[in-house]
């Protein structure tokens, strides 16, 4: 018998290292556009600004964990069943600002003379 989890996850240990989110082949495409990007993030942007210490609901994400092995190896498979477009939305902002650190740090590191 299978048993549904709740829970409260915070978006910091959303992309933690040790998971791994599939994207089932019955699931859309990835098809929010510049318009419902800017609406997710001004809305995070402007809760956080009204009150920092409050928490910001994101949304119910459902996903399926599937046990997988591969080469001996056995991992779980988040396999994303609702909220994938919030996910990945959320998941191209934290590769943005890594990249954006990443490039501004080698420019710290100069010195002028």
């Amino acid at each position: 018998m299978k048993t549904l989890g709740t829970g409260k996850l915070y978006i910091k240990d959303l992309f933690d290292k040790d998971r791994f989110f599939r994207i089932p082949e019955y699931q859309r495409a990835y098809v929010w556009e510049a318009q419902q990007i800017n609406e997710l993030l001004n809305d995070v942007n402007d809760a956080m600004e009204s009150d920092p210490e409050k928490e910001y609901f994101l949304g119910c994400m459902i996903w399926n964990v599937v046990n997988k092995r591969t080469g001996g190896y056995a991992y779980d498979s988040l396999d994303i069943l609702d909220g994938q477009q919030r996910l990945i939305t959320q998941g191209k902002r934290k590769k943005n600002i890594g990249e954006l650190c990443y490039v501004a740090r080698p420019a710290a590191r100069t010195v002028s003379m």
